[in-house]
């Protein structure tokens, strides 16, 4: 590996020829440790993956990322169906799935009608791929045949999504 030709930082810095420089190396049992001076990194609050980028001795190219210990790789991907309304029980019937790699918190789902909140719930732990139906009292519906949903999922006062679904007659009892 050609150490002088090693850049790490922000994509947006190494990409162009900047980033970091190294400062020294040492080895570590089959590992090679090194040192960058910290300085020109180009990394914020918002980098999810600094980059390596450099040569070998060849002169080919060679690079790779970094983990970062405060960035979620496989977080919990929660997603929300159209609700099904079924007036004889007075309910919004909603499925809430997991699409990510870990489990979910429990989070709050809020379904409303033209701008108003028609209905609440919480939607338990979700396992990676793992979905639910939540029957959700409705205690607000101005119109019994609503033409649109939104269904906001938040969870600890973040908003996770907000999805909005047109509703055909299927989508009614």
């Amino acid at each position: 590996m050609d150490i002088n030709s090693l850049r790490f930082g922000s994509y947006q810095e190494v990409n162009f020829g900047k980033g970091c420089k190294a400062v020294k190396t040492r080895n570590q049992g089959d590992d090679l440790i090194v040192v960058f001076d910290g300085r020109g990194s180009g990394i914020t609050s918002e980098e999810f993956a600094p980059k390596l980028i450099g040569r070998n001795k060849n002169g080919e190219l060679l690079y790779g990322y970094a983990s970062l210990p405060y960035v979620d790789y496989s977080p919990a991907i929660l997603s929300a169906r159209c609700p099904v309304y079924d007036a004889q029980q007075n309910v919004l019937k909603v499925k809430v799935a997991n699409f990510g790699l870990s489990a979910s918190e429990p989070a709050d789902v809020e379904i409303k009608c033209s701008g108003k909140t028609v209905a609440t719930g919480r939607v338990a732990v979700l396992q990676p791929y793992e979905e639910k139906e939540l029957p959700l009292t409705v205690f607000s519906l101005s119109d019994p045949k609503p033409t649109e949903y939104e269904v906001v999922l938040s969870c600890k006062g973040k908003e996770l999504e907000r999805t909005s679904f047109k509703v055909s007659g299927a989508d009614k009892k």
